[in-house]
């Protein structure tokens, strides 16, 4: 599943947590912006949320922009 989020700007939205935990819930594969590239500039906070969701439900990134659940059901 192929996931970007709002930047940095006025009236933003924040991701969708609700329809990203239903992809989490099946166990989908994300790809994201990559952290060298484009996660990690000021201006993408949105990115960044979306790292900290997956992150805290125990995913981790393969390769960069690629991630995946730890462990495998």
């Amino acid at each position: 599943m192929w996931i970007s989020s709002e930047g940095n700007r006025r009236n933003r939205i924040a991701p969708d947590t609700a329809e990203i935990g239903l992809a989490i819930a099946a166990r989908a594969h994300f790809i994201t912006d990559i952290a060298a590239d484009r996660r990690h500039r000021d201006y993408n906070i949105g990115e960044r949320q979306v790292e900290q969701l997956l992150n805290a439900h125990d995913y981790w990134e393969i390769s960069p922009g690629y991630w995946q659940p730890r462990t495998q059901r």
